[in-house]
Order: C-alpha cells, then sequence, then structure tokens
C-alpha cells in the first residue's frame, strides 16, 4: 500500500491547504483501508482515491463547522473575548494548541467538544467503554490545557470560554 501513498497524499492535497490536514486525511484514508480491506471489490487504488477525496471533503466541511460553531459561541455571548485578543487571533491559538495534540487527543477534543458527539457514541465508534472514552477526553482536555498554556493561555477558559468543558449543542 505504501506505493499508493503518493496518489493519495495528491487527492488530498488538492483539497486541503494545511500540511497537517493533508497528513491526517492520508492517515484516516489508510485506516478506513485497513478496517475495510476485506469488502473492497474491484481496483484498490481507485477505492482509495475515492476514500481520500471523501476525507479530504469531511475534514473541510469538519473545520467549517469549528468555525460556524465558534461564531455562534460569539454571537450569542458564550464566548467573552479576552481584552486585547481578536477573535482571529484566539482561533489561532485554539489551533495552535490543537495541532499540539497527538492525533488521537486532538479527535476526541474535535469530536466531543466541538461536533458535540456524545460520549458513549465516541465510545461504540472506539469499540471501548464510555468510561474508557470518559478518561481519554479528560486526559486529552488536560494536553489541551497545557498546549494552550505553552502558545500563551492561562487557562483554557480564557481561550474558550469554558467551550471544552461544555460541548455545542
Amino acid at each position: 500500500m505504501e506505493a499508493c501513498r503518493p496518489a493519495v497524499t495528491a487527492a488530498c492535497r488538492q483539497r486541503l491547504i494545511d500540511h497537517d490536514d493533508v497528513d491526517d486525511a492520508v492517515q484516516e484514508t489508510f485506516v478506513k483501508l485497513a478496517c475495510r480491506a476485506g469488502g473492497i471489490r474491484g481496483d484498490v487504488g481507485a477505492w482509495l482515491h475515492s476514500a481520500a477525496v471523501t476525507t479530504a471533503i469531511d475534514f473541510t466541511r469538519r473545520a467549517a463547522r469549528r468555525r460556524h460553531h465558534l461564531l455562534l459561541a460569539a454571537s450569542d455571548g458564550l464566548l467573552e473575548r479576552p481584552e486585547g485578543l481578536s477573535w482571529e487571533a484566539i482561533q489561532h491559538r485554539l489551533e495552535d494548541g490543537l495541532a499540539g495534540l497527538d492525533a488521537d487527543s486532538r479527535s476526541l477534543v474535535i469530536a466531543r467538544f466541538l461536533d458535540g458527539i456524545p460520549v458513549h457514541v465516541l465510545a461504540r465508534q472506539r469499540r471501548v467503554t464510555s468510561s474508557a472514552v470518559s478518561n481519554r477526553v479528560a486526559r486529552a482536555t488536560a494536553k489541551l490545557r497545557k498546549a494552550l498554556r505553552d502558545v500563551g493561555f492561562d487557562s483554557l477558559d480564557d481561550a474558550a470560554g469554558g467551550m471544552v468543558t461544555r460541548p455545542f449543542a
């Protein structure tokens, strides 16, 4: 499958701007392949290309949904902007903080708090118990707090107005 990696990367790169998103989309595409390997009929290369395109589009949609949630929260007064920082600066710091997490922690924080996926659904998707997901989310949130401190926020609430402790609906 390593021979297919350049084609998958190219398909993702056509649709994604951020290099890290491209890498994540490529990795997610190969995870999809591993999960569905026995059920793929026909040309695996064509399936991989289609899966890469779909995954890249999903990344774009998720990013748009995160921006939409942040804008809604800001307009509803759920987020209070720390003095001296623009919303754009806050968004960049949140993105930097999320980028500082490992892929699993980042995906958990995004799924739980930005996409609003309940713990029991995440547990079912990951084939683990709800308490295991809760523990992983708690560890990921702690890592995000540290990452946000590293990029200049003293507390997570400064960055997100409690967003990471209270999922969006």
